[in-house]
């Protein structure tokens, strides 16, 4: 049953809800799980926010200057978002008050990302 039709049976719908599941991660855990299950190799390294910061400035100028032909790879906004935690806030209502049970990043990956392994 979807998110919204339990929340309209249960009639608990008002308000603003921040929706996450269980698993907490850092960026670089999301990635290292990602790589694993695809089955994939790459090497992570971090970059600093000001570089990362005019490395997207230079993609979004050669964005525009293409008229669109490349690819935004990396925004601006996309690198001041990556600064804060995107975390269900202490005390915000959550998918519990919905009468939802939030699953495991580990239940789902494999769902998700199946189609992105190499194919033999």
């Amino acid at each position: 049953m979807s998110i919204s039709r339990q929340a309209a049976i249960n009639g608990n719908a008002s308000g603003i809800f921040e929706l996450g599941g269980p698993d907490i991660e850092t960026f670089r855990g999301l990635m290292q799980r990602m790589l694993s299950v695809v089955r994939r190799k790459r090497i992570l390294f971090n970059i600093p926010f000001g570089i990362a910061n005019i490395s997207a400035l230079f993609i979004e100028l050669a964005h525009k200057a293409s008229l669109g032909i490349m690819p935004l790879m990396l925004t601006r906004d996309q690198v001041k978002s990556l600064r804060l935690d995107n975390v269900v806030s202490p005390g915000a209502k959550t998918l519990a008050d919905l009468g939802v049970d939030a699953t495991a990043m580990e239940a789902v990956l494999d769902t998700y990302l199946y189609r992105f392994r190499p194919q033999k």
